[in-house]
């Protein structure tokens, strides 16, 4: 679905809903604005988000409306102003319901809402209470009491209205710190990460493999949805690096599935258990959903996938962001260019400098006159040299800086390129199995309409009531096997392809940092270097 078919989608489904329920179009818009990320611009919003929004305006138009009624009386307004602060005739704060980078930290916009999360209750300074009481102490006031859906593949999913993540909708995940645990006698060590859940200091601890199992069942369970990578185990590396690393991007990875999942019960049970035997009891026992292929094509002429437009989103804003690296690294190059500039110059002038009072010194040793004090000759010759060592050294760093803006640029052009190679692959394919799955359809239903009603009863004595679709299906087994089959191959590639996608963003952000410290190194090194010889120089016995 193009951006303008959305939109033109998602503003009728707010016209129809809105007026259906007696409000008006440009309220509802009005109360978006109030949103701290995206606002009004319904093209930035998801369906679901807009459903949420909904019922939050449609809640906070009937309180309004209460409180309206109740103000008309003076006497009733007078004991209410005295008894209860006045009303804000702001909106709520909203809900956080969003897809999450990097990502963010550089996280993409396809992802849904980015916003910071509202302190909605106070810190409590007792010790920490056991989940449940402290799910329902910390109730968040902002969620209205409502029923919420979770709209997916043309079918409603009941949301279980106890769950931790549905009563606290407004976290933010933080890795604070992690320790390197010892493992046993059949086992590696391995990282254990402390993790927060802010605003309410709720604190879990996780290992890498819990992030593991829980992504590849968001994989298997969710193919329409984007699910975001984390780093792959490295055989060798420093191994606090490998954690600083993985802390950014597992803190990226659950910032996005607490938003994107939140009504997933094994995504609530992985924040909300304090266990660690009944968390890994309920991974391995997790099942893959059955995903009916027919959830994601039809033959209406139009075959849906919501991967490709939110990885195309993600290409848009990816390059956005690409543009401004580059900007801010080409920036940083000229900058350099002219402090390198600077310090030549400098050098020049204090090798000119020492020149001259060489010659004055020789004039003076000439005429025999003795100077009042006694210099070291040797001082300005080294104050020459250490000049000349800073500008060397600038003139090495400028080009550090030059080769990794001209390498983070030639790279983050191939990963687009790659990227939407890939995506061109899956688009191709998808045309591609429409038509044959059209053609199958054509022949199935040609085949259908030359049979005459006797035939079909005889055909299909014996076997119940069936419908139109199972009739066909009974009665041209070898062309619905074709078509099944078109479906299947379709599936598997459409999700060989999503997977090679994701480990594509995965790699690009490890080589992103792997890069950037490189250079980081590098130039920490040269100014090690430069301080040394300064040191050597003017040291004193």
């Amino acid at each position: 679905m193009d951006k303008t078919s959305f939109l033109n989608q998602m503003d009728s489904f707010i016209e129809n809903t809105i007026q259906a329920e007696g409000y008006q179009k440009t309220e509802f818009l009005q109360y978006l604005k109030s949103k701290k990320v995206n606002g009004d611009q319904i093209e930035l919003w998801n369906m679901d988000e807009i459903l949420i929004a909904q019922q939050e305006f449609m809640t906070w138009k009937q309180n309004n409306d209460s409180t309206t009624q109740v103000n008309l009386d003076p006497q009733s307004l007078s004991n209410h102003q005295n008894q209860q602060p006045q009303l804000n005739d702001k909106p709520p704060p909203p809900i956080q319901n969003s897809q999450q980078d990097s990502m963010k930290q550089d996280v993409p916009k396809q992802e849904g809402l980015k916003e910071q999360p509202e302190r909605l209750a106070q810190q409590s300074q007792h010790p920490q209470q056991p989940l449940t009481q402290y799910a329902n102490m910390q109730q968040n006031p902002t969620i209205a009491v409502v029923q919420r859906h979770k709209v997916y593949s043309g079918q409603q999913i009941q949301i279980n209205q106890n769950s931790f993540l549905y009563k606290n909708p407004n976290i933010d995940v933080k890795i604070v710190s992690y320790q390197e645990q010892t493992g046993s006698l059949f086992s590696m060590s391995y990282f254990l990460y402390n993790i927060t859940l802010n605003p309410y200091n709720y604190v879990i601890a996780r290992r890498y493999s819990d992030f593991e199992k829980l992504r590849e069942y968001l994989v298997k369970n969710y193919p329409d949805f984007y699910v975001p990578p984390i780093p792959e185990k490295m055989a060798s590396g420093s191994k606090i690096k490998v954690a600083d690393y993985r802390s950014f991007a597992l803190e990226k990875f659950m910032n996005t599935i607490i938003r994107q999942f939140w009504f997933d019960e094994l995504v609530d049970n992985f924040f909300s258990c304090q266990n660690e035997n009944d968390l890994q009891n309920k991974l391995k026992q997790q099942k893959q959903r059955q995903c009916n292929i027919q959830n994601l094509m039809s033959l209406n002429g139009q075959l849906e996938c919501k991967v490709s437009s939110q990885i195309e989103s993600f290409f848009a804003y990816q390059s956005k962001m690409f543009s401004k690296d580059m900007e801010q690294n080409n920036n940083i190059r000229q900058i350099s260019q002219k402090i390198v500039g600077l310090y030549k110059q400098l050098g020049q002038e204090y090798k000119l400098l020492a020149d001259q009072f060489l010659i004055y010194q020789q004039r003076v040793k000439n005429q025999n006159e003795q100077l009042f004090e006694q210099v070291d000759e040797s001082y300005y010759t080294n104050l020459n040299q250490m000049f000349m060592t800073c500008s060397k050294a600038q003139e090495d760093i400028g080009l550090i800086i030059t080769k990794y803006v001209d390498y983070s640029y030639g790279y983050q052009t191939q990963v687009l390129e790659t990227l939407r190679e890939k995506i061109k692959k899956r688009d191709q394919m998808r045309d591609d199995s429409l038509k044959l799955l059209q053609i199958l359809d054509n022949q199935i239903d040609k085949k259908f309409k030359q049979l005459s009603a006797g035939q079909i009863q005889q055909k299909a004595q014996g076997q119940g009531v069936l419908t139109e679709k199972q009739l066909k299906q009974h009665l041209f087994p070898e062309e619905s096997k074709q078509f099944e089959i078109t479906q299947d191959n379709f599936g598997y590639i459409n999700n060989n392809i999503y997977e090679q996608i994701q480990i594509v963003m995965n790699m690009n952000q490890y080589q992103n940092i792997e890069s950037m410290l490189n250079m980081q190194q590098k130039i920490s090194q040269i100014y090690l270097n430069m301080v040394k010889e300064n040191e050597q120089l003017f040291g004193r016995n």
